[in-house]
């Protein structure tokens, strides 16, 4: 099984395009570049990467970070949790897709965001989903993202992606990808 995370073109104003390949499967996404540039992108995925072959805990693979005005946005992304942590349970693993025999055997990739925020000041202050129509939707509940240092988001994520769309990926495909990067 392969696996890989790509950007598929140049850049197109302040965005452009990549892909996700998890085996047969292909998913492409669209990249903001208004806070982080290519290589930004490149190099989290690779730490990310890190990470996750050395100490097989869940983590996150940035696709998008959308920031409005206020420092405010979107944080799209991929992210991976080894199998054990993922089907630590027997209800767990039922809802897997391909849970895998023995403990150690991969990982599992599914695809979330989170609304973040790069500047505290914004926690101080109450902040609504702003509709299109110009009207407030429900209150966000916002995650702190420190550009310097993404790996602190892997804070807040979780291992629980049995009910969300999944793949599974081998350890081979992961390692064999990271040495490439």
């Amino acid at each position: 099984m392969a696996f890989s995370i790509k950007f598929t073109n140049k850049i197109e104003s302040d965005f452009c395009h990549g892909q996700i390949d998890i085996g047969a499967f292909c998913e492409t996404f669209e990249t903001h570049l208004n806070a982080y540039s290519l290589k930004q992108y490149q190099h989290q995925w690779k730490d990310a990467l890190s990470v996750l072959i050395k100490e097989r805990t869940p983590v996150a693979l940035f696709t998008s970070i959308n920031l409005d005005d206020d420092d405010i946005g979107f944080l799209w992304m991929y992210w991976l949790v080894p199998s054990e942590t993922a089907g630590d349970a027997d209800y767990r693993k039922e809802q897997l897709c391909n849970y895998p025999m023995q403990a150690d055997a991969g990982y599992y990739v599914g695809q979330r965001f989170m609304f973040v925020t790069t500047e505290a000041r914004n926690f101080e202050r109450r902040v609504y989903m702003p509709y299109e129509d110009g009207s407030q939707g429900p209150e966000l509940a916002l995650y702190y993202l420190d550009l310097s240092a993404p790996d602190r988001i892997f804070g807040y994520l979780d291992d629980h992606l049995e009910d969300a769309s999944h793949w599974y990926v081998s350890n081979e495909a992961i390692q064999t990808f990271f040495e490439t990067l």
